[in-house]
């Protein structure tokens, strides 16, 4: 089943293009996009985030990223209910992300292609982590509010700076998924999860690269 999902996730990027940009970069490197230290975002003059007030956490500029990383931090489960618990409103706030820059942004095929991505796959991926919650837990799953956002507020922006934004924004918080699905390996008890997870990294590694590209030709 892995090769299957795994099939089926890179089949999307490469019917959409991105595996071309990814394959042509020269300028990223082959390291880990969770420890590698270029992963952090660029600071951009006069960037500076919104408040939280449409759902979202602000952007990470200065001094803000000690608490970006306390954020990343709380990333780290030890429990598949933990797991699913945290990646569906994770992956939620990506796909809200994305659909709100395609409506003022994508001005670009490539970002628009990365982001139908990313709505079609965390989509498809929470249908699957809800299911999994009711069948091994006995219960619906639910949202408990504590999900603490990694997105900044977007309202003000459009075009190309809310496609930069977007962009600066979403690859730590592909870090984030990434670092939670490596942390629960070690306790899977359910091939099922298993699978996702490795998919997971599989997918917002090749991801974070694109975007990376992405930033630098902007």
């Amino acid at each position: 089943m892995r090769t299957t999902l795994l099939s089926a996730l890179l089949g999307g990027l490469v019917g959409g293009g991105l595996v071309l940009i990814f394959a042509t970069s020269t300028s990223t490197p082959a390291t880990d996009p969770v420890t590698d230290q270029q992963t952090e975002r660029p600071h951009t003059p006069g960037s500076g985030a919104a408040g939280s007030s449409g759902g979202r956490g602000p952007g990470m500029m200065g001094g803000e990223r000690g608490a970006h990383r306390a954020a990343m931090q709380q990333m780290l489960v030890t429990s598949e209910r933990e797991f699913i618990e945290k990646m569906i409103p994770h992956h939620q706030e990506a796909i809200d992300t994305a659909r709100e820059v395609l409506a003022r942004g994508g001005t670009t095929p490539e970002v628009r292609t990365l982001m139908e991505g990313i709505i079609e796959a965390q989509s498809r991926e929470i249908v699957s982590m809800r299911q999994w919650h009711e069948t091994w837990f006995g219960t619906p799953y639910r949202d408990t509010g504590e999900y603490t956002p990694m997105m900044r507020e977007l309202a003000g922006l459009s075009g190309a700076e809310l496609d930069h934004a977007f962009l600066e924004d979403m690859i730590p918080h592909h870090m984030g998924a990434i670092m939670m699905a490596r942390s629960i390996q070690p306790h899977i008890e359910h091939g099922e999860l298993a699978e996702l997870t490795e998919a997971i990294v599989e997918i917002q590694s090749a991801e974070i690269v694109l975007m990376r590209e992405l930033l630098n030709t902007m």
